[in-house]
Formats: C-alpha cells, sequence, structure tokens
C-alpha cells in the first residue's frame, strides 16, 4: 500500500501524518508544484515529486 496526497504547496496535513502512523507503509508520495524532495515521518519515506511528472 502506497498512501498518496496531491498539495499545491506541499504541505501535508495531520490527517495523512496519522495514516501514516497508524498504517505505517515503507513509501509514501506527495504530488506537488514544488521540486523533488523526500523526508522522513518515523519510518516512512515520503518522496515528494512534482505533479507534471503523472
Amino acid at each position: 500500500m502506497v498512501p498518496v496526497e496531491v498539495k499545491s504547496l506541499g504541505k501535508i496535513k495531520r490527517g495523512f501524518i496519522n495514516f501514516i502512523d497508524i498504517y505505517k507503509p515503507e513509501t509514501a508520495i506527495v504530488f506537488t508544484d514544488k521540486d523533488f524532495t523526500t523526508k522522513e515521518v518515523g519510518n516512512t519515506k515520503i518522496a515528494y515529486i512534482p505533479h507534471y511528472f503523472i
């Protein structure tokens, strides 16, 4: 299971963090207007990907 969120500014909301805390996926994806980057929440790697790569 790979959770996906779409945010124009790349700010993830508490609900997405709660989902990650409960289900503990290895990877999550956030489509955004910004550049590529990665962050970690617990053991989950969150990949920020520009939406035009969809």
